[in-house]
């Protein structure tokens, strides 16, 4: 019925569209936004996206696009569409100041960066993106669209969710689009989206079918004047008000009949074609959704005239439109179905023709010569050359990899792993090994945040090899496995994998067994085995020294010298570590630099307790880090490290400025666990529970299986001020998680937690608590007896108040105890503990009638009011009612201030009369934590016995 086939104006979408320009307002306004746009195949998602664009006046306005390649993957093509935009926008030199080193490889003829992926890592190419689009937000709002993500790689995914996270307080407007239609149960993009709808700066768009009215003004719009009802009906039954099919089975039908199915739409239209059009669309179709000019000629049997005809042929059809130096099909649909009418003998000899001509003219490829061999792959398979398919998907990997693109490069190695076996005699003659791929694949998964699959590939790789002909290698796949293992979180298979490793190598002088001796001893060392990692590291400081194994030898000495530290021999330690930073330095290996000086700033902090030398250390190593532009994991670490100096300091406002400047606390393994169990901490320290908890189990969920003392004593410490803070001391199995590690000082903050929170459940009867209290006790004291100068102190100063714990149970409230724990929690710079034994001393002091009483209080309260400690303040009023002492600054109080929402619950049972064992039986706790509570009630309260509380909970209405 009408020459045209698609709409001069959009119809029916008004509704998304104020989405988007609300984000957009609000963008404009500095504060940035992710738009995700879904729906059916032929909905309208470009056209949207389109018409928006056209609206968003006074923005920089870029478009990057998602490939489908089959077998083969582009990696970030978004992101070099994007530059490439900007390349021909804003001219070469000015696109590639803008990109930095970091992204000087995506754009056209301009190399790679030189930076190590291992240690600036994917984190430092989203950041140079993320600062390219904020630097050009400077002079205005900037509108980002990335289309089709239901076709995106691994790292796309990942660049997509991480700006979600880093864009808020920017000019920038993300709008992502995808197929609903496509979101199969297993899709990588489903837990995307699942994720991203959790952020508040996210927005979801759904755009749902025209209504039957909307269908009819579209198809007024196409066809210049109204239509008949009859073929309205039909058109709106039919397309189910998709627009797309509405628009295809407007154009295919009569003045009487609209076809039955999508298929017989697009096979009449191609039908209706020329043949020269014909040829023309088949030819494309297997280019994929868009195709060079240039490369069509190059491929294209027919003459330049002829070519020329079926491409106008084409794009009056509106099949084609066109696309910059190239074509694209009108809707990826059309381009799917002219691909699946290919015959399979006429497919295999497009994708040779497009092989040969990426070959001869690499610059032809969607991705620009650089890139051609993502593309080479993708052809060669579908042309069965097994070794033209092998040597790209080699290529294709490094060049992944060299970008950052680790997910891809993983893929890309494991494809080329399963064809090596299948190439021609002469393709392998230089070809890598089935192992040395598999190896790659392994590093590429570790990066890439999938470490579980680096596992199977190393086992599959040392299954290829002759343990006896190939000991060496052998002996170094082994120690690269047990590095997996722990990463993975399974510390026994680890130590396992590290023994196989050392034995196979034995008394090897080689670079192998240099780096499995200075990984074996870094696993002892996160073990908390401090003793068991000295030897192999001091051997493999020896044998990397002897090769003059730089690298290597920065890692053995890092893992020694932090052994070392934690042993007490604090100046070999520190000496070893700085030493490793200059060599690492000095080798370009800013990562292991920046390793180190986490570990010097661990080992000042712990057991060193110079907490100001610690955070000047950790402060030097972020400067070193932004100057060797070493990002990522391993830098969010050492930030990480700065807020433990934070938090014991107490300072909570410092540690949650550099919080924030954290990029991979969402990630799962360590990195993550370690950013909520930090989070939970200031959390508790500030009375919120719930949000501590929260935190707390997102920490065990990012890393489940850790048995790194580092983390396991500080989670147990939370549990445990959790425990208290809402009125529940219970130990539980705290004391059987702690013990083992009891030669790690990383734990004693944790086993004092857990010896604070017996000695409340103690006070109230509980002989449990009371005999954990003892166990505590002796276990320090054990750890005491022959200890160095430097272990002795820091034992000194637990002991000292754990001791206090233990005669505060014993009924002896010794003021002189709790002083000398006061002491030495300041002296070694645990605010928090210091506090906590400030609000014990004033208690002691109370019940020894001291007239030192009211200065200490106010002591006391200033220093949890400075820290910011909800629950010690809660305590110390407690405390000064107990001795009817006036906390300074605030009234007496009498009533239901200062009870937990348990309390309550509590109280409320007792103004019943209910005795402890129906209170505990009626709210589901043991009777002796009922006892605590009323032990705290009682307290809080100012009132002597059971029965003043009932009167007042009743007087009170509860």
């Amino acid at each position: 019925m009408s020459q045209r086939v698609s709409a001069g104006v959009m119809v029916g979408r008004e509704e998304p569209l104020r989405a988007l320009a609300a984000g957009f307002d609000l963008a404009r306004q500095g504060d940035g936004r992710l738009v995700v746009v879904g729906g059916e195949a032929g909905v309208g998602k470009t056209r949207l996206v389109g018409e928006f664009l056209d609206r968003a006046d006074g923005a920089v306005r870029l478009q990057g696009g998602c490939l489908e390649l089959g077998e083969a993957v582009m990696p970030l093509a978004p992101v070099a569409g994007i530059l490439r935009q900007l390349a021909r926008d804003l001219g070469d030199d000015r696109a590639a100041d803008l990109a930095g080193p970091e992204l000087a490889g995506f754009l056209p003829g301009r190399p790679q960066g030189a930076s190590d992926p291992q240690w600036s890592g994917q984190l430092s190419m989203f950041e140079s993106f993320r600062a390219v689009l904020e630097r050009l937000s400077q002079d205005g709002p900037v509108v980002v669209a990335i289309e089709d993500l239901h076709w995106a790689d691994r790292s796309t995914l990942d660049l997509v969710t991480w700006l979600a996270r880093n864009l808020v307080g920017s000019r920038v407007l993300l709008v992502a689009t995808y197929r609903s239609d496509e979101m199969r149960r297993s899709h990588p993009l489903r837990p995307v989206l699942a994720e991203l709808g959790r952020l508040a700066h996210v927005e979801r768009v759904e755009l749902q079918p025209l209504t039957d009215q909307e269908v009819a003004e579209l198809l007024t719009a196409i066809h210049g004047r109204p239509v008949p009802p009859e073929i309205v009906s039909q058109v709106a039954d039919r397309s189910e008000g998709n627009p797309f099919f509405a628009e295809e089975l407007f154009a295919a039908c009569d003045d009487e009949r609209v076809p039955l199915t999508l298929r017989d739409i697009l096979s009449a239209r191609i039908d209706g074609l020329p043949d020269a059009a014909k040829e023309v669309l088949r030819i494309a179709a297997a280019a994929g959704r868009r195709v060079d000019h240039r490369l069509l000629e190059v491929v294209a049997t027919l003459g330049l005239d002829e070519l020329d005809a079926g491409l106008r042929a084409a794009i009056d059809g509106q099949a084609l439109v066109p696309d910059g130096d190239g074509f694209r099909f009108r809707h990826a649909l059309l381009q799917e179905a002219v691909h699946e009418q290919l015959l399979p003998g006429e497919r295999s000899r497009l994708h040779r023709a497009f092989a040969d001509a990426l070959l001869e003219e690499p610059a032809l490829g969607a991705g620009g010569a650089d890139s051609v061999d993502s593309e080479l792959a993708h052809h060669a398979l579908a042309a069965h050359d097994l070794d033209l398919a092998f040597r790209s998907l080699v290529r294709a990997g490094r060049r992944a990899h060299a970008l950052f693109a680790f997910s891809e490069a993983q893929t890309h190695l494991e494809g080329a792993a399963e064809l090596r076996d299948r190439i021609s005699p002469e393709a392998a003659q230089e070809a890598p090994a089935v192992w040395e791929l598999l190896r790659a694949a392994s590093h590429c998964s570790r990066h890439g945040g999938d470490p579980s699959a680096g596992v199977g590939h190393l086992k599959r790789a040392i299954g290829t090899l002759d343990p006896v002909a190939d000991r060496v290698v052998v002996g170094g796949l082994w120690s690269e496995l047990s590095e997996s293992y722990w990463m993975n979180g399974r510390g026994d298979d680890a130590v396992a994998a590290s023994d196989k490793a050392t034995e196979m190598l034995g008394d090897d002088r080689t670079r192998e067994a240099a780096e499995a001796l200075a990984w074996r001893s870094r696993l002892l060392m996160l073990l908390g085995r401090f003793e068991e990692s000295v030897e192999p590291g001091r051997r493999g400081v020896e044998i990397a020294r002897e090769l003059g194994a730089q690298v290597e030898l920065s890692r053995a000495q890092n893992s020694l010298g932090t052994s070392l530290g934690a042993l007490g021999h604090l100046e070999e330690g520190l000496e070893l570590l700085r030493d490793a930073v200059a060599i690492a330095d000095a080798a370009g290996a800013g990562g292991d630099a920046v390793r180190g000086y986490i570990n010097m700033t661990s080992t000042l902090r712990t057991p060193g307790n110079d907490v100001p030398l610690a955070e000047r250390t950790a402060r030097e190593g972020l400067d070193y880090a932004e100057r060797h532009r070493v990002r990522g994991g391993m830098t969010d670490w050492l930030r990480m490290e700065l807020v433990d100096v934070h938090l014991r300091a107490g300072r909570l406002r410092g540690a949650e400025s550099v919080l924030l400047q954290v990029r991979t606390g969402w990630t799962n393994g360590i990195n993550g666990q370690y950013f909520h169990t930090s989070s939970a901490w200031i959390d508790v320290i500030e009375g919120r529970y719930a949000e501590a908890e929260e935190h707390l189990a997102l920490a065990r969920q990012l890393a489940p299986m850790i048995r790194d003392p580092q983390a396991i004593g500080p989670q147990v410490g939370l549990r445990m001020l959790i425990s208290l803070g809402v009125g529940r001391p219970e130990v539980g199995d705290a004391l059987d998680i702690l013990e083992p590690f009891i030669g790690d000082a990383n734990t004693y903050p944790g086993l004092v937690l857990v010896a604070r929170v017996a000695a409340a459940a103690a006070e109230a009867g509980s002989e449990d608590a009371r005999e954990a209290l003892a166990r505590i006790r002796s276990l320090l004291a054990e750890e005491r007896v022959g200890a160095n100068d430097v272990l002795a102190a820091n034992l000194d100063g637990w002991l000292a108040l754990v001791d206090a714990e233990v005669a505060r149970v014993a009924g002896r409230h010794d003021p002189e105890l709790w002083r000398l724990a006061r002491d030495a929690m300041d002296e070694r710079g645990y605010a928090e503990q210091a506090a906590y034994c400030r609000v014990r001393l004033v208690d002691a002091l109370g019940h020894a009638g001291s007239g030192d009483l009211a200065a200490e209080l106010a002591a006391a309260h200033r220093c949890a009011s400075d820290l910011g400690a909800a629950t010690l303040l809660d305590d110390l009023d407690t405390v000064a009612r107990r001795h009817r002492v006036k906390v300074p600054g605030a009234p007496v109080q009498r009533g239901l201030a200062g009870l937990t929402a348990r309390e309550t619950e509590v109280l409320g049972l007792l103004a019943q009369g209910r005795t402890n064992r129906e209170i505990g039986e009626a709210l589901f706790i043991s009777e002796k934590t009922a006892s605590v509570h009323v032990s705290n009630i009682l307290a809080k309260l100012g009132v002597t016995n059971r029965g003043e509380a009932a009167a007042l909970a009743r007087d009170l209405g509860v």
